[in-house]
């Protein structure tokens, strides 16, 4: 057996360990045995040993120089190396019958390798091992389906068709293609399903491809349909354009005269602009908010202007009316006044002379008094 350094053969001489592990490289250490010949080469030099029965290494040039070194090997040769070498042939059988039968062969792992992909494995690509994906034992599994009876709910016929559930279990109701979860809290109770989603929400890839194949034909169809179907001023085009545009934009546009033909403008303003052009054929107003043609407004200040002067004219005639016959009421009232003057003064004329009479008689007989007095 031929070994490239001498470390490892001495490690393969020791055997297996307590653990019946062996201790040298290739982990051949189980198949040593007392007395065993073996082979070193190392830096270019080849050195041939034999196990003792310590299992140390003897190199033959040492051995032929030391007795006592021939001597405890023609020893242990005699005595256990006969039942070493029984041992280790056995122990060689077994190894063999585990190797063909536990390991597999070189040809077959790198072939096995490339097939599940080990041999891609490195530092950055590393390999999962079963302690690695311990954690995912609880994950979610799909279990079957479930058809209902006539009028019972799901998470009972769940029960029914899943007695033995298990947390993370997953199944699906028939008739409503509904999902549900199983989560375990109280064994037998319908609490313990969860809806989990609605299969029926979901278009498959046939049912997409589909779609997108009619979908396909029909803009094909459409497209023949209204190509070079529209026309303006009895001129086909293949494109008719709609724009949102402010008002002072498009304003621009007109002076600039930028408006093409095949193009719709929306302008967006807080009133409408005329751009100075002309609005005909305007409805009679009905509300006080509606617009009026000019017609209308002449018409409406003619009439207010006939109107005025009517009441003008009523007004004047009015108080003239009225002060006419203020002035006869005035006229009459100062005659009666001067009428019922005059008659009081009359009156009191009329007094006035009968007192002067009554004088004049008084005054003559105190003439006559005063004559024959005299």
């Amino acid at each position: 057996m031929l070994f490239s350094s001498l470390d490892d053969a001495k490690a393969y001489a020791k055997g297996l360990d307590d653990k019946k592990n062996p201790q040298d490289s290739r982990k051949l250490g189980g198949s040593a045995y007392i007395g065993q010949i073996i082979t070193v080469y190392e830096n270019d030099i080849v050195k041939s040993y034999v196990i003792d029965a310590n299992r140390k290494l003897i190199e033959f040039a040492d051995a032929a120089k030391t007795a006592e070194s021939i001597s405890n090997l023609s020893i242990d040769l005699s005595g256990a190396l006969s039942t070493e070498i029984f041992e280790r042939k056995t122990a060689d059988t077994n190894l063999s019958n585990t190797v063909v039968n536990t390991y597999l062969s070189t040809s077959v792992f790198e072939a096995l390798s490339n097939e599940i992909g080990l041999s891609a494995a490195n530092k950055e690509n590393l390999v999962v091992t079963k302690k690695d994906i311990a954690s995912l034992a609880g994950a979610m599994h799909f279990i079957g389906a479930a058809t209902l009876n006539e009028n019972e709910d799901a998470k009972v016929g769940l029960i029914r068709t899943f007695p033995k559930a298990i947390k993370g279990d997953v199944a699906i109701i028939i008739s409503t293609s509904k999902e549900y979860v199983y989560i375990g809290d109280e064994a037998g109770q319908t609490s313990s399903w969860v809806e989990l989603g609605d299969e029926s929400l979901y278009a498959t890839k046939a049912e997409l491809s589909s779609e997108i194949s009619n979908r396909i034909s029909a803009d094909s169809t459409l497209s023949t349909a209204i190509d070079n179907k529209i026309s303006i001023d009895g001129i086909k085009t293949n494109t008719l354009s709609a724009f949102h545009i402010n008002q002072d934009d498009f304003y621009k546009k007109v002076q600039n005269n930028e408006i093409l033909s095949n193009e719709l403008y929306f302008v967006s303003s807080d009133y409408i602009n005329a751009y100075d052009e002309q609005v005909k054929n305007v409805a009679e107003p009905v509300d006080a908010s509606d617009a009026a043609t000019k017609n209308y407004v002449d018409t409406k200040l003619l009439s207010s202007e006939t109107d005025f002067d009517k009441k003008i004219s009523d007004l004047r005639k009015e108080l003239n009316d009225s002060f006419t016959k203020n002035l006869n009421t005035l006229s009459t009232n100062l005659k009666t006044d001067y009428d019922k003057q005059i008659s009081a003064l009359t009156e009191r004329l009329k007094t006035a002379e009968t007192k002067i009479e009554e004088l004049s008689t008084t005054v003559g007989k105190a003439n006559e008094i005063l004559g024959g007095i005299v």
